[in-house]
Formats: structure tokens, sequence, C-alpha cells
């Protein structure tokens, strides 16, 4: 009997233990690696080639060049540091990066919202004092008379969750297998945001909505529901097919969760490893290799050995052509202002959701 492609990764699925097998359904599903699908149309869907290369590894579970192996974190406890960025992404609060994910996704929302027509506030002040004097909790952002939703107004909050192990929370193997429909930390997550807006909201007519994603990049169910009801109305005036215009806004949250864990596991990697990157070369005394490593990590000021500064070759740049050699010189032109031509025919999805600048109105408190 053939054995089928469901069978072959049922099969491989049975090898892994706890952790590989619950990041691995984590990262299952169109959501969750749609950076890796869309072509360049628009700024918001391109990456540079240092943070795909940590995207791409930080996806496959395998060790980021720039953290080197038994170096400590500068955040409180000063942890080890593992070598495949999760404290450095989600885990780490130190130096504001985990907080830039955050409010990149809502960002993006926010960008979603006005596309789609609807009227926005980021983190609204003052929402709960009329029930409680003392109560100064905000939501990440809020939505006024937004179509297709059952209150007039609607406040959502964001939350990115790591899903398997952490030095305090170990899982099971047969936990990681029930990893389907989101992990644990993703459905404590999203517990724990409802239990504290929902009743609050609920008080003063307001909706609420908790958006749930895993540092994977996979959305919950529940935040998938809550983009396709944004765009429902907005597909319809416009005459956009609607699952295309879900994707795409899914497209650009992707995008926006992957480059900003990218950057934070770059840049913190770099700020605790910077005395200790001399290490990372001891394994390895090709300077080729070396010097390659530099170029990715961003190190191409520091010349670790005598032997690297001596024998370093010159790295040929024409075998590597940029994506901007595609084009001749007049499509060059056109590629590098296409995103500035103001245009009121709706030709595609982009011509519709690329320009936010009419409800630029409200700016984070």
């Amino acid at each position: 009997m053939n054995t089928t492609r469901k069978q072959y990764l049922q099969k491989y699925e049975d090898s892994l233990l706890a952790d590989d097998l619950g990041w691995l359904k984590c990262s299952q599903g169109n959501a969750a690696g749609l950076w890796l699908e869309r072509c360049p149309t628009q700024k918001r869907f391109t990456i540079d080639s240092k943070h795909f290369t940590v995207q791409l590894r930080f996806r496959l579970r395998l060790p980021i060049p720039s953290i080197t192996t038994g170096s400590r974190c500068s955040c409180k406890g000063h942890p080890k540091l593992d070598r495949y960025g999760y404290h450095l992404s989600s885990l780490c609060g130190k130096d504001g990066f985990r907080s830039a994910t955050h409010n990149a996704i809502t960002l993006t929302i926010n960008q979603c919202c006005h596309a789609n027509g609807i009227l926005t506030k980021l983190e609204p002040r003052n929402m709960f004092r009329v029930i409680d004097p003392e109560d100064g909790d905000r939501p990440d952002i809020l939505l006024m008379n937004p179509p297709g939703f059952e209150k007039s107004a609607v406040a959502a909050d964001v939350r990115v969750s790591h899903p398997i192990s952490t030095p305090s929370n170990n899982i099971t193997l047969a936990q990681a297998k029930r990893f389907g429909d989101g992990s644990i930390a993703a459905r404590k997550g999203l517990s724990e945001k409802n239990r504290k807006f929902k009743e609050k909201c609920d008080r003063v007519e307001v909706g609420f909505y908790a958006l749930i994603f895993e540092a994977t990049g996979r959305p919950l169910n529940e935040t998938i529901r809550f983009i396709d009801t944004l765009v429902k109305n907005s597909v319809a005036v416009n005459g956009l097919d609607r699952q295309v215009t879900v994707r795409y806004w899914l497209s650009a949250l992707s995008f926006s969760i992957q480059n900003a864990i990218a950057e934070s596991i770059l840049k913190r990697s770099l700020i605790v490893n910077s005395a200790q990157s001399h290490q990372a070369h001891a394994k390895d005394r090709s300077s080729h290799h070396i010097h390659m490593a530099d170029r990715i990590n961003g190190r191409n000021q520091f010349k670790s050995t005598s032997f690297h500064s001596i024998f370093t070759p010159k790295f040929d740049e024409s075998r590597f052509p940029m994506y901007e050699d595609n084009f001749s010189s007049t499509e060059q032109r056109h590629y590098n202002h296409s995103f500035h031509q103001p245009t009121t025919k709706i030709t595609s999805i982009e011509s519709v959701h690329d320009d936010d600048s009419v409800y630029e109105m409200n700016e984070i408190d």
C-alpha cells in the first residue's frame, strides 16, 4: 500500500519530543506561514536578508548564529539564553522589544480598520472610570461604529504568547498533541484577557475581543474571525473578494510579527553577546564562513582574530544580485514610487488597503 503524505507526517510527528511537536503544531496552518508566501508587492511585504535569515531559523528551530552558547540575558534573574531565540523574542521584556512586537501587531490592526472605513482610537483613556474612578485600564484599540459587530463600540486587546516550554512551565507530549487549535499559553492568554476586560466592557456597553497570536505567527481562530468581520462590509461595498482580502490582512499581520521578532532577536543578542561574539568564531576556522557570518549578523566592523583579519576574502556581491536588478530603469522608477501614486480607481485589494492617511487622527497615548 502506498504511504500517503498524511501518513508520513503522522509518522514524523510520532517521533518528536513534546517541545518539537508543540512548535510544529503551532507552525501549521496557512496563517502562520503567510510571510513565506506573499510576493513583495508593497513595502509592508518586504524583508531584508538579515531578518529573513533569523525568521527562517526561528521557524525551523535552528540555532541563531548571533546567540553565543552559554551566555546569560541582562534582564532580571539573568537566565541562560536558549540558542533558538525564544527568550529574546517573547519572554524577555528588556529594552522594550517585546512591547515593540505587541505594538507592531496593534498598529497593523489599526491600519486594517482604517482601510475598511472604521474610525479608531489607540489606548483610549478613562473608559472604565465611570464605574470605578481608580480603574485606569486601557485596551489596545477602540473601534467606533464598526459595521458587522453587535455593539456600536468595540474594544480589542492584543497578546503574543510563547507556545512551548519555558523555564517555569514545561509542556507534556499529550498536551502538545492538542495544540492544533491553539497552545495552552494562547488559550490561557485568551482567558486572562477576557477576565480582565469582558465584564467591564459589558458594563459600559462596549464589545470586547481578545486578539491572541502565538510566537510562531499563528493567530487563534477567534482572531481570524475578528479580521473577517472587520473587512466584511468593506469588501461588499468595493466589490472585492472577501477571502482574498482577509488573507491580505493576515499576511500583513504575519509580516509585522515576524519582522518584529527578528528585530528583537538580532538587536538583543548583539547587546548581550557583543563582548562574547569572538567565541562564535572558535568553532569554525574557515575565513569565508566567518566573513559571511559577520555580514549576516551585522558585525562587519568586528575582527575576532589575526587569522580573520589577514585572510578574509573580498565578498563578491555580483554573485548575489539585488532584487531591484530585475527591473529596467523605467520599471525601477515605477517600483520606487508606486506606493505614493494617488488613484481613485479600484483595481486590486492593494489599491484599497494601502493608504491610511485619511483616517490618521489618533496617536498612541
